[in-house]
């Protein structure tokens, strides 16, 4: 009975520290002013003039809620089927993923791992992000439909993106405000010199969180809270290959529950007959340069 005891009495003292420690990490590298939209979000933005449009193109039906024109950050309900969150939430239920590789017939797994920032060295370069992940390829069975209708819906060429990235965030999971487009000294040489930055981020979420999770761009005072199945989408980059400064962008501190997450960003090279803007136009693109409407 006694060793009973001092086990629970072990047990709860280690998760106190580590909820200490998930909170210091947030209070560390988080802004007072942006955590507080992420609790509040209701409180410090509004919805303002906010947009929608439905249409049809091929067999999709494709809704859009328009939250943002310049930069573009749209927000796609219901994008995936439910059969394609099912399987991304399957992969994390298990800690990995399995695929056959054809040409020397072996099958291999990958697990998930925590996720670090590669070319972040600085003091809190470990509590920037804090979530688990693997990579994942486009032709697997678990993505394979998501992303090929991205490819029906976006006039962007999905080819030109990494692997996706699958993520978990359990509790005070997160990713402190950042953007996507990398400086000189971030950039993956191979990316850079063959695909280009990172023009657009696309945001599928499988699972939400049962308190926190949403994402906030605070300098376009624009928080979303979307719902499984929802596809979030943002330009970081506009058509001369300049960085969108309001592009700028975090995952809520997860307050209960667990949210997974399929990120993919697609580059910029290839993209170049979208637009070609006079020298006295606004070079972000614009909504019709966007969708196959």
């Amino acid at each position: 009975m006694r060793l009973l005891v001092l086990f629970l009495i072990h047990s709860i003292s280690l998760s106190l520290s580590e909820d200490e420690s998930g909170e210091q990490d947030i209070k560390d590298t988080w802004l007072d002013k942006f955590l507080n939209v992420c609790h509040d979000p209701e409180r410090y933005f509004s919805y303002g003039d906010l947009s929608c449009i439905q249409y049809w193109t091929g067999s999709d039906v494709v809704q859009v809620e328009i939250r943002s024109l310049a930069p573009l950050l749209l927000r796609f309900p219901k994008f995936a089927s439910s059969q394609t969150t099912e399987n991304l939430r399957k992969v994390v239920k298990t800690g990995s993923i399995g695929f056959l590789d054809l040409r020397y017939e072996k099958a291999y797994f990958r697990e998930l791992e925590e996720m670090s920032i590669a070319y972040d060295d600085s003091e809190n370069a470990g509590k920037v992000r804090k979530a688990d992940g693997v990579w994942l390829s486009h032709d697997e069975k678990t993505t394979h439909d998501y992303f090929k209708k991205l490819g029906r819906v976006l006039t962007f060429d999905p080819e030109t993106s990494e692997k996706f990235l699958l993520l978990k965030y359990d509790k005070f999971g997160h990713y402190a405000p950042h953007f996507d487009f990398l400086d000189e000294d971030e950039k993956p040489e191979f990316w850079n010199k063959e695909f280009g930055n990172r023009l657009a981020t696309l945001l599928l979420i499988a699972q939400t969180a049962d308190e926190g999770g949403g994402t906030v761009f605070p300098l376009m005072q624009v928080t979303v809270q979307p719902e499984e199945g929802d596809l979030i989408f943002w330009l970081n980059a506009d058509s001369k290959d300049t960085r969108e400064d309001y592009s700028g962008h975090g995952a809520c501190p997860i307050m209960a529950g667990t949210k997974v997450a399929l990120s993919l960003w697609i580059h910029s090279f290839h993209h170049k007959d979208l637009t070609s803007p006079l020298e006295s136009e606004d070079p972000s693109y614009r909504l019709d340069q966007i969708l196959r409407m």
